[in-house]
């Protein structure tokens, strides 16, 4: 067992601040630094800084407010820093960009105050965001299409098919042959497309209705290529769902079942408390393409549909692989 002496504490947390990953320096009550980590001192050298790397004796307000009349960041970051000194604020956090002229950077400064022997001091430290910001841009950008594709889909798309819709009416009164009741039809079903579409895209609210548990699972595994595949529903109950959409997380899962499973799987649907799963035995060697696509991607895909449209109904959908696929929805609004 180890023993300490007295300053070991101090020593040791001197060390860790010099080796600690984002860059550090400790301000006297004037804004002057008096300490800096390893991380500050390299991040300086790196950028250049003409002077000594360790900026000791360097007001650090003083460098914000010079660099305060072309950069509205460094104003605001002085005024935080002052608020802190003043005792106003207990602390004082502010993300800002600092690019160079070849790399996009984000950094977060942190100023925290601090006692030692009754002197007051601020601990600031700069710590790299670029990852978690750059990741946060990409988001927005696919936020932005995203709305663009449903303004295109419930704007331009779904006026042309109404109007077309209305055509295929007419001709089917007209007509009244097979051929114009399958256009028909099929217009119909493009347009319940396009409007689940449309509610997966914006998340608005979904139309709720009571929809048998049963009766969704069945019709929606008429309609997947199942092969030799088998379907069992082994609960009924009637959950409030959006009769479409149900049908096609549904539909996604079933997908899921036939690249995992097999061609002759065996599938079970049943409920579970607030929720339903599906669930089937995995096959020891599935097909590594489908379609021209992996299996990991196509699985994928229907997952991730299959997710926001349970998203969408304010349920969750967890995934169970351990040997049986086991898919559950929680969540769910059971009704009488």
């Amino acid at each position: 067992m180890s023993t300490r002496e007295p300053g070991d504490e101090c020593r040791l947390a001197a060390a860790a601040l010099q080796r600690f990953p984002a860059e550090v320096a400790i301000l006297d009550v004037d804004g002057e630094i008096v300490s800096t980590n390893l991380a500050w001192r390299a991040f300086a050298e790196a950028n250049g800084y003409r002077g000594d790397v360790e900026m000791v004796g360097v007001n650090y307000l003083d460098v914000c407010d010079a660099a305060a009349a072309a950069d509205g960041d460094a104003a605001v970051a002085a005024t935080g820093l002052r608020a802190v000194f003043a005792g106003r604020r207990d602390g004082f956090d502010f993300e800002y960009p600092c690019h160079s002229p070849d790399e996009r950077r984000w950094f977060l400064m942190r100023a925290v105050p601090f006692t030692v022997d009754g002197g007051r001091y601020v601990l600031v430290s700069h710590l790299n965001v670029t990852e978690r910001k750059l990741a946060e841009l990409d988001v927005r950008e696919r936020t932005t299409q995203l709305e663009g594709i449903a303004t295109l889909l419930s704007e331009d798309v779904q006026r042309e098919l109404s109007t077309a819709l209305g055509r295929a009416v007419l001709l089917n009164r007209e007509l009244g042959t097979a051929r114009s009741i399958d256009l028909e039809g099929s217009l119909h079903r493009v347009n319940a497309l396009l409007t689940d579409a449309l509610a997966l895209l914006t998340g608005e609210d979904v139309d709720l209705v009571s929809v048998d548990l049963e009766a969704s699972a069945k019709a929606a595994w008429r309609k997947v290529d199942t092969l030799d595949a088998t379907l069992t529903v082994d609960a009924t109950g009637v959950l409030a769902a959006d009769v479409g959409l149900l049908g096609r997380l549904f539909q996604h899962l079933f997908e899921c079942a036939l690249v995992l499973g097999g061609t002759d799987v065996h599938v079970s649907v049943g409920t579970n408390g607030d929720g339903l799963h599906v669930e089937f035995d995995r096959e020891q060697a599935v097909s590594t393409t489908v379609d021209g696509r992996s299996t990991a991607d196509c699985v994928e895909s229907n997952v991730a549909v299959a997710s926001r449209i349970a998203e969408v109904h304010g349920w969750t959908l967890t995934t169970d692989a351990d040997g049986t696929v086991r898919y559950e929805v929680s969540g769910v609004e059971w009704r009488t």
